[in-house]
């Protein structure tokens, strides 16, 4: 009996060697693929970004929003730090985690549109989190928007039970086979596609429009101009920065939006260091579907556009105050 309840534990012993270590393997797998979201959070994690320049925002932010660009222009290092299908609480919680590595940043540019200011209930893109689950930060961030089990996240490669296609590509990064999980530049995510229109989307605005159902919005808006005149305190500039629509998604809202904007603005003018850049028309851009791949987000090329008209005026608003 003694034997076959020692052989017993000998099998358990090598089951959850063999799952822990095949877990570690998935992780440093994953976040050393290059130009990955995992990496990413893996120097976000470590303190190893120190952007003089951080861009906030959703999956507007993450697609719209080219670094390089808007380095180039400002001759300051630019980190895009936007977190995709995260809202504005989210996005705060990003960027505390941020900072509790890498130093504050000289510029804030936090895009807002009408959504931003609903909150997330929950964490999307799983996925880019888990080779992290060890770090305190990120465990919290899971706690916090009641995620899955704890031990369901941290029982080795069984995270990855429902990712089966990550798994492989961790894996094979470990022993040195190079793999590509879409592509990150400094957090920016170029999107090179041509316009399709995203009829569903259009049809819940509608439905939000003709109910004025805006209640859930007014916390989230409190909340983001309260977050964004306390980093001011660290910065040298906040620029808030609403930027163009496909003007079919533009009309159906723009009787409320245009309030919104109305009262960024006097919030602005009486904050400072703080300032509204409204690009919704910049440049007729909501008019030409060749800048968009949906009615929402911009393509590669709406995005190279307007961050070199975003810089633009940042530029102006930098000069006039120096």
């Amino acid at each position: 009996m003694k034997r076959f309840f020692l052989h017993i534990v000998s099998i358990v012993g090598c089951v959850l060697i063999l799952t822990f270590s095949l877990g570690y393997i998935v992780n440093q797998g994953l976040i050393h693929i290059q130009d990955s979201r995992f990496q990413e959070w893996n120097a976000i994690l470590d303190g190893d970004i120190n952007a003089e320049v951080v861009v906030l925002g959703s999956s507007r932010g993450v697609v719209s929003y080219d670094p390089t660009i808007i380095s180039n222009s400002l001759g300051l290092t630019t980190h895009n730090l936007s977190y995709n299908a995260g809202s504005y609480n989210l996005q705060i919680d990003k960027y505390n985690i941020y900072r509790n590595k890498n130093r504050s940043p000289k510029i804030i540019i936090q895009n807002i549109d009408l959504s931003h200011f609903s909150p997330s209930t929950h964490i999307p893109n799983t996925i880019d989190l888990l080779p992290h689950t060890n770090m305190a930060s990120v465990e919290d961030l899971f706690n916090k928007y009641k995620s899955d089990s704890k031990v369901a996240r941290n029982f080795g490669v069984v995270k990855y039970s429902n990712y089966s296609r990550y798994l492989l590509k961790g894996i094979y990064q470990f022993f040195g086979i190079s793999q590509k999980v879409g592509f990150h530049d400094k957090g920016h995510a170029s999107v090179d596609k041509k316009y399709k229109e995203d009829t569903s989307n259009l049809y819940k605005l509608k439905e939000l429009a003709s109910t004025n159902t805006y209640e859930n919005i007014e916390k989230g808006f409190v909340e983001t101009l309260q977050f964004t005149k306390e980093q001011s305190k660290n910065c040298d500039f906040v620029f808030v920065s609403w930027l163009p629509e496909y003007k079919d998604r533009f009309e159906i809202n723009s009787a409320y939006t245009k309030k919104l904007k109305e009262r960024i603005k006097a919030w602005s003018d009486t904050n400072e260091r703080i300032y509204f850049i409204d690009l919704t028309h910049y440049d007729s851009i909501m008019y030409h579907k060749k800048y968009f791949y949906d009615s929402f987000h911009l393509n590669k090329r709406g995005a190279e556009v307007i961050s070199k008209g975003l810089s633009g005026e940042i530029n102006k608003i930098i000069k006039d105050v120096f």
